[in-house]
């Protein structure tokens, strides 16, 4: 009787070992295929900063564009920064779709080290220095006005499609950032073209935006 006792207590000993251990195999498998989900589901860093720089574009010359039809006594110019508006607003709804799409927070997070650290740096920079050019032109008004701000807007403009260009050869074609980037490049170029030759007609006392 003893014996059989002992042989049941064994039993359900061993049975409730191997239970815990196939518990803990099923809990480390879930830890692991939720690591890899959310490694699957982080957005490339790469993307996410350009993503993340064509909302900071579209977010500036929405406002340049803006100040340009307040400050700005040439209907051309005027006209040139009203299409700034209509363009960036349509390219930043995309910005924005393609945002979501890939689970990406447009508002850079914080703390950063290392690389990450001196990319911010330089970001914060680029944004200190072009709030400072925006300041500067709110205080000028016609034809001083339109000669800063056009050249503002050729030289960034330059700028963005050059760093466009060399993040989207290095895509697939299929690739939604991609399609993304082809959208915007013509509108982009458009816009620096359209500046220069405004610019052009401003005379020879045009001032480069340094």
């Amino acid at each position: 009787m003893k014996r059989m006792i002992l042989s049941s207590l064994t039993a359900a000993a061993l049975g409730f070992s191997i239970g815990a251990r196939a518990d803990n195999d099923n809990s480390e498998t879930t830890r692991s295929e939720a690591s890899d989900s959310a490694s699957a589901a982080r957005p490339d860093p790469s993307k996410a900063k350009l993503v993340r720089k064509l909302h900071r574009t579209n977010s500036m010359e929405i406002r340049a564009g803006g100040l340009a039809q307040e400050n700005s006594a040439n209907e051309g110019v005027q006209s040139y920064g009203k299409n700034l508006v209509d363009d960036h607003m349509k390219a930043d709804v995309e910005v924005l779709n393609l945002a979501s799409k890939m689970g990406l927070s447009l508002v850079e997070p914080g703390a950063p080290v290392g690389d990450s650290a001196r990319s911010q740096d330089a970001k914060a920079k680029e944004d200190a220095e072009h709030m400072a050019k925006m300041e500067e032109l709110k205080s000028l008004k016609g034809a001083a006005f339109d000669r800063q701000f056009l050249a503002m807007m050729a030289k960034g403009h330059a700028k963005v499609i050059d760093e466009v260009k060399t993040a989207r050869a290095s895509m697939a074609d299929s690739d939604e950032l991609a399609v993304l980037l082809d959208k915007v490049l013509p509108t982009l170029q458009k816009h620096e073209d359209s500046a220069k030759r405004l610019l052009n007609k401003t005379g020879p006392q045009a001032r480069r935006a340094e």
